[in-house]
């Protein structure tokens, strides 16, 4: 079961990584949120 959020550029299957200082990132297209 996934907990990461989907990213909103790429759409739902694509997730985003979370950071340690809190940070998200998409693999795919480098978007970055906090």
């Amino acid at each position: 079961m996934r907990k990461n959020r989907s990213c909103p550029k790429c759409g739902p299957g694509i997730f985003m990584a979370q950071h340690k200082d809190g940070r998200w990132a998409c693999g795919k297209c480098g978007y970055m949120e906090k």
